[in-house]
């Protein structure tokens, strides 16, 4: 099942580093509370939205779309946020839009 993620990462507790959105292929929806690891860190499942219309990577006019809001990651430093965005965009394949 494709899940539309969505969080955002920080480089510091004050400077927000960018957001982190795509899809990615889990074997059930999770629920708010649920754990869910990526590259390394692990997340809480803070929301869930269910859809009733066609969003990416879903076809058809009755297509149902899931999309969790995962809680943020707090990193040490600009350096290390961008090592983790790069890491997670290989290993999941979803994207991270940095801030300018």
């Amino acid at each position: 099942m494709k899940i539309r993620i969505d969080f955002s990462l920080f480089a510091s507790p004050t400077d927000a580093y960018g957001n982190v959105t795509g899809l990615l292929e889990l074997p059930n929806t999770p629920q708010i509370g649920d754990r869910i690891t990526l590259a390394g860190h692990e997340f809480r499942v803070e929301h869930v939205n269910h859809f009733d219309f066609e969003f990416a990577g879903l076809k058809g006019g009755d297509a149902k779309g899931i999309s969790i809001g995962l809680d943020d990651l707090v990193l040490t430093s600009r350096g290390e946020a961008k090592e983790f965005a790069s890491r997670l965009e290989r290993e999941t394949g979803l994207m991270c839009d940095e801030y300018e």
